[in-house]
């Protein structure tokens, strides 16, 4: 339990900075149990207004300083035909290989597609929303879900691209 506390004041007090300085990675210091985090506070977003920009333009793009904080919990930017891109770090810093849920919950994006980047490589890509519903998509009712997979002492960079001809709105959560 005070492992638990620690763990919780450390997130608290490093989401301060988040909103003077440049993104900060979410650090998972303890075991993941209890952990429920809404990562809006550790992450920035970019505006691709003509939705034809590739994750390597992203990279470049985020590289330069060009993404920006989102002020809200929840980002919502209304009926829109652009694609937002978000990105976000996180570092496992407990002693075994860390595993969780990044959950989306709104189900009318058409698609949600999450890149792993590391050491200047896309290292997994996964895709959902309404494009991809299949049997194969873990979903829980209105909600995406993308498995996370981090080694210890590893550092990943996260990009989400989100698309939809439907209002767009971008809850996302750890767990």
């Amino acid at each position: 339990m005070k492992n638990f506390l620690y763990c919780i004041i450390f997130f608290i007090i490093s989401g301060i900075p988040n909103y003077i300085f440049a993104e900060s990675p979410i650090y998972i210091l303890n075991n993941l149990e209890n952990l429920n985090q809404n990562i809006h506070n550790y992450s920035t977003y970019y505006e691709d207004k003509n939705n034809n920009l590739s994750i390597d333009s992203i990279i470049t793009l985020y590289s330069s300083g060009k993404f920006s904080r989102h002020t809200d919990d929840v980002p919502n930017f209304g009926y829109s035909r652009s694609a937002y891109w978000y990105s976000f770090k996180i570092k496992n810093e407990i002693n075994n290989k860390a595993i969780f849920q990044l959950e989306c919950n709104y189900a009318l994006l058409d698609e949600v597609v999450l890149y792993t980047y590391h050491k200047s490589n896309i290292i997994n890509i996964q895709k959902h929303g309404r494009k991809y519903l299949s049997k194969y998509n873990k979903t829980r009712g209105d909600t995406f879900l993308f498995t996370l997979s981090i080694p210890r002492d590893t550092l990943y960079h996260y990009f989400i691209q989100v698309m939809s001809k439907d209002s767009i709105a971008i809850p996302l959560n750890l767990y």
